[in-house]
């Protein structure tokens, strides 16, 4: 099985790594994928450019051989939607292998507005993360897309190549990327929230370097 976390990761954190890594210990994953957005549809354009953004996954991810910078949306013009990306993914992977797409849990609530999201879904499965005791969408389209494809336990997401939704409970941290652009652009330390290896590059291309309020 595969693992998918798509983001614009600007920068990569902890917050992005850590449940990662715990992801690694609690499924049946070779593997997780970062995918870099590079022009991310519904929402305002990433600060620092697509090199630079690459680079600090690139560093990020030095020390850990199972988590793996993906650039297939940075081959491709235009908006970064996921279902190209899927498409992409499961051609490169073939028919068989079991990929899990990874989704905050306030991701999953939007899930049924993205485009050819049904598609997505009979492609991939979809891995939850969420706070322990967090609740879950019950109503609307997206209660009862979780209610009619839930599996209660890993194992059952290799059993496919994709269609179910699983739920983890995770050690989710408080950090944020805006929280750390503005602690950068402040002159705070946010050495605890960013690899030493992001932060030194980020200082020496004086990456974040603007005023709070446009961050």
């Amino acid at each position: 099985m595969i693992g998918v976390l798509g983001g614009t990761f600007d920068p990569i954190h902890f917050g992005h790594i850590n449940p990662a890594l715990e992801l690694l210990r609690t499924l049946p994953l070779r593997e997780i994928r970062f995918v870099l957005a590079r022009n991310p549809p519904h929402r305002e354009p990433p600060l620092a450019d697509a090199a630079h953004r690459w680079r600090m996954l690139e560093l990020a991810l030095q020390a850990h051989p199972r988590l793996l910078p993906d650039d297939n949306e940075l081959r491709r013009d235009g908006p970064s939607y996921t279902i190209d990306t899927v498409r992409a993914l499961r051609e490169e992977v073939g028919d068989v292998q079991s990929l899990c797409l990874i989704l905050g849990a306030d991701a999953f609530a939007d899930f049924t507005a993205w485009r050819s999201w049904r598609e997505v879904l009979e492609q991939v499965h979809i891995v939850i993360t969420a706070r322990p005791g967090s609740s879950l969408p019950t109503d609307g389209v997206v209660g009862r897309l979780l209610q009619a494809r839930r599996v209660p336990a890993p194992d059952d997401l290799s059993r496919r190549p994709g269609g179910s939704i699983l739920a983890c409970s995770l050690h989710l941290m408080d950090i944020s990327s805006t929280a750390i652009r503005k602690a950068l652009a402040g002159g705070d330390d946010a050495g605890a929230m960013l690899p030493a290896t992001v932060l030194r590059y980020i200082r020496e291309y004086g990456l974040y370097q603007v005023t709070p309020r446009d961050l």
